[in-house]
């Protein structure tokens, strides 16, 4: 639609239009997966002379990072496991969460997905972090170093060092603007 006819629009039509169309692009971001699954079987991309289906989501179908990712990312899933395709077209799931468990079930070993998968659905973004972060089999590990001034060896700090260095530095009060 031009912008003279949007503005024509109600606010009643306008909002109509945008959930239209927003479940169209997601029905149609479904489908994309659904072709990319079928690309990724049949090594398209690499007869195109692509070095994987994200080099070929970015470079050929010129998605950005993020949207190549979890595109190519997701056709591997749903080609792992098909019944994510119902999920996803259900809106049990989404793009984006499936790219958060992605890792977890792509790696799994048979029958330990499927448990993962379920109890996934219908989990908000945050909710699916944590839900990965409850289910690794490895917690993550930040590894903070700090490098003395005189250029001695890094030392990693104790937990709580910093917290607590933080919480009894003094603070001198910020002089009055004039």
């Amino acid at each position: 639609m031009t912008t003279c006819v949007l503005k024509s629009l109600d606010n009643e039509s306008l909002q109509s239009a945008v959930v239209t169309l927003s479940k169209q692009e997601k029905a149609c971001s479904i489908e994309v997966v659904r072709h990319l699954v079928e690309v990724r079987e049949r090594k398209l991309f690499a007869s195109l002379g692509y070095a994987s289906l994200y080099d070929y989501s970015s470079k050929c179908l010129g998605y950005e990072g993020g949207s190549a990712w979890r595109r190519s990312t997701g056709a591997a899933c749903v080609a792992k496991y098909p019944s994510l395709m119902s999920y996803l077209q259900e809106g049990r799931l989404t793009l984006t969460g499936l790219g958060v468990i992605s890792k977890m079930i792509l790696q799994a070993k048979a029958g330990e997905a499927e448990p993962l998968i379920h109890e996934a659905l219908g989990k908000s973004i945050p909710d699916l972090e944590a839900l990965m972060l409850r289910t690794a089999k490895e917690p993550p590990v930040k590894k903070t170093t700090i490098r003395e001034m005189n250029g001695s060896e890094p030392v990693a700090p104790q937990t709580g060092d910093l917290l607590s260095a933080m919480q009894t530095a003094p603070v001198e009060p910020a002089a009055p603007a004039h």
